[in-house]
């Protein structure tokens, strides 16, 4: 027996034919029913119908997006306008909680896997929006620390008036 040649070869009759194996026919021919007439016609198109219907709602689908989205990635950054809280990736706290926010951060809640959202009115905070709120509070500018200052400043005026009048018993 000669060896065989790599490559395309013609069918020969030492191939396997799967077509006159036994129960195996052609897969060509169209499947009988047992019906006949007008029976078997509209026993196709009601086949025909479904798979058509199938095809329209996967095309319409794809059209208006109705897909499944990819999972959302990355930490969720949330803000609640109502009671002023933020809410990072599980931690919770007051948008004006300075340390607060700074140990969110030291703790590693945005490296953690996506917490479910609180119920509430919370509107997402883009990851550059969060990254300027967390600048300023790490690297706050002259103005910020003047402001600061300042409001200090009259809080401990209001406290040592309050005092003051306390003394002199008003």
């Amino acid at each position: 027996m000669a060896p065989k040649k790599a490559g395309l070869q013609a069918f020969s009759s030492s191939y396997y034919d799967a077509t006159t194996a036994p129960g195996a026919g052609n897969p060509f021919e169209p499947i009988s029913t047992g019906s006949s007439g007008l029976q078997a016609l509209q026993a196709g198109l009601a086949d025909q119908l479904v798979q058509q219907q199938e095809a329209d709602k996967t095309l319409e689908a794809a059209l208006l997006g109705g897909f499944d989205k990819p999972p959302e990635t990355g930490p969720r950054v949330l803000f609640n306008p109502t009671t002023n809280e933020m809410f990072v990736n599980g931690a919770l706290y007051n948008a004006d909680d300075k340390q607060s926010a700074i140990d969110a951060e030291t703790r590693g809640y945005l490296d953690r896997p996506r917490a479910a959202q609180p119920d509430g009115d919370w509107q997402a905070v883009s990851p550059d929006s969060y990254k300027t709120f967390m600048n300023n509070i790490e690297d706050p500018s002259l103005g910020t620390l003047f402001a600061r200052n300042f409001e200090i400043g009259g809080d401990n005026l209001k406290l040592l008036a309050g005092r003051g009048a306390q003394f002199l018993g008003f």
